[in-house]
């Protein structure tokens, strides 16, 4: 049986509060992105989640109009991995990482040849919080 969200967070850091709801639905559509955006995966991410939007960044703007067809599907694979009720998908703009040569799509730092991020995500926190919760997550699985 698998731990509760509740449980896997606080297995981990030694309580259930240190990110907000919308930070562990942009990890979990990190994690199942490549089955939720199916073989157009490679050319798009998802930046996160705002109210009932799911925010994708593209590679090219070629990919909006694929997305724009696939949208119902996606949304409802997102919903599904996410335990949100998505109904609106809308592009962000901001830069899209592409994976490093044969590495799964959002690696770690660990799993990746790139360097580590240091930058600070929106909220202010570090990358490495985010790295280390996604390497617990995947141990309790």
């Amino acid at each position: 049986m698998l731990p509760t969200r509740d449980e896997a967070i606080a297995a981990i850091f030694g309580s259930a509060e240190p990110f907000p709801a919308a930070e562990l639905a942009r990890l979990r559509l990190e994690s199942a992105w490549p089955d939720i955006a199916g073989s157009i995966y490679k050319h798009c991410q998802p930046s996160g989640v705002r109210d009932d939007r799911l925010l994708v960044r593209v590679q090219k703007p070629i990919y909006k109009q694929e997305i724009q067809l696939l949208q119902r599907d996606i949304l409802k694979r997102a919903s599904a991995a996410t335990g949100l009720t998505l109904t609106r998908l809308s592009f962000d703009d901001g830069p899209f990482e592409s994976a490093p040569e044969n590495s799964p799509p959002f690696a770690t730092a660990r799993e990746s040849s790139a360097p580590p991020r240091t930058e600070n995500s929106e909220d202010g926190s570090s990358d490495a919080g985010r790295s280390e919760f996604l390497e617990g997550l995947r141990k309790l699985l």
